[in-house]
């Protein structure tokens, strides 16, 4: 009953916030760039807070973007204070079988966001709520040269497959239903970990043509694989396996959509992997966030509170992530206190 209720408010709220925060007619004429992200409890709510205000902040040319936020209707928290112009809320658009799967909900919010703004967005660029912006992100800009802004995985995690080895059951499936030749996939290098795999790509940070299909093709086919229960129950059997399949498949559908002359590749700065800074390699190693357009955290903000120490920035930078961090901690805080009372 109270997960209804909370689901019921989230939907009269979107629908409000949609109707207030309409772009104006000339914005909607200009050559579009639109972010798009997801919240499913209350860390990522107020992650995505965080982000926000970065990219209003920092995001140079493209601050004023709107910002698609997908919210899973049963998450326990209050949206009011993402009630800002040019934020967009959406309830999300997901199969069934996709609900309790580890990070689905991704492909499906990329999805029904690309759908909807496909005929007026030249780009669509996908962050991760636990992702923060420090400078311009030029990087993630499209034009006619490209299809795609993206990077290879920081770590191999035992989902990529190294040049001898064979086509394995995780793979076989998601290649044959990407219509892809195995032999014919071409290699890349982990960052992290600098091990040679064939094609698979990080998307916590990264951006697309939405005029192509791509989110909503990953979408299709990851519904399709997950109802394969023969597949999951003999193929998709471990964490890791179930973790990264979605990565897996836009991997794939992104090989066989995208000719490799058409993938921008991201430089390290654009998605700086702050929750992997002590496993990169020295020449690797960003140590000034003032060098840095935008980060990956994952969960440092909630185990380390002494994550700053790590990089150094100017004061006015500084400054600001302390005041940030802070209403970060407290968000949570006021978060869990409004689940509680629900």
């Amino acid at each position: 009953m109270k997960n209804n209720l909370l689901f019921i408010f989230l939907f009269v709220t979107c629908v409000n916030l949609l109707a207030v925060n309409q772009l104006p007619d000339d914005e909607k004429s200009k050559p579009n760039f639109a972010f798009v992200t997801y919240v499913s409890n209350i860390n990522q709510f107020c992650q995505v807070k965080v982000l926000i205000k970065s990219i209003r902040e920092f995001g140079d040319k493209y601050k004023s973007s709107p910002i698609y936020v997908v919210l899973s209707g049963t998450s326990e928290f209050s949206t009011k204070s993402l009630d800002l112009p040019g934020v967009f809320l959406l309830i999300p658009e997901i199969d069934s079988v996709a609900i309790n799967y580890p990070l689905a909900i991704k492909a499906y919010a990329a999805a029904q966001v690309e759908k909807l703004i496909k005929d007026n967005t030249q780009i669509l660029a996908w962050f991760d709520p636990e992702t923060i912006v420090f400078g311009p992100l030029d990087y993630l800009n499209l034009n006619e040269n490209f299809s795609v802004a993206l990077r290879p995985v920081f770590l191999r995690n035992k989902i990529g497959l190294g040049p001898d080895e064979q086509l394995n059951s995780y793979w076989k499936s998601i290649y044959s239903e990407t219509s892809l030749d195995y032999s014919k996939v071409p290699f890349v290098e982990t960052i992290g970990d600098e091990k040679k795999i064939r094609s698979y790509f990080n998307f916590e940070i990264f951006s697309v043509n939405p005029k192509l299909g791509i989110f909503q093709e990953w979408a299709k086919i990851l519904t399709k694989l997950l109802k394969d229960k023969e597949y999951q129950s003999n193929t998709c059997t471990g964490f890791l396996q179930k973790l990264f399949f979605h990565q897996a498949v836009l991997s794939a559908v992104i090989v066989s959509k995208v000719e490799r002359q058409k993938i921008k590749w991201l430089p390290l700065s654009c998605g700086y992997p702050i929750n992997l800074h002590n496993r990169l390699s020295i020449n690797k190693k960003n140590t000034s966030l003032n060098n840095v357009s935008c980060a990956i955290i994952e969960d440092v903000w909630v185990k380390n509170p002494a994550w700053l120490e790590m990089f150094s920035a100017d004061e006015s930078l500084k400054k600001w992530l302390i005041q940030t961090y802070n209403d970060f901690v407290n968000c949570i805080k006021e978060g869990k206190d409004q689940e509680n009372i629900l």
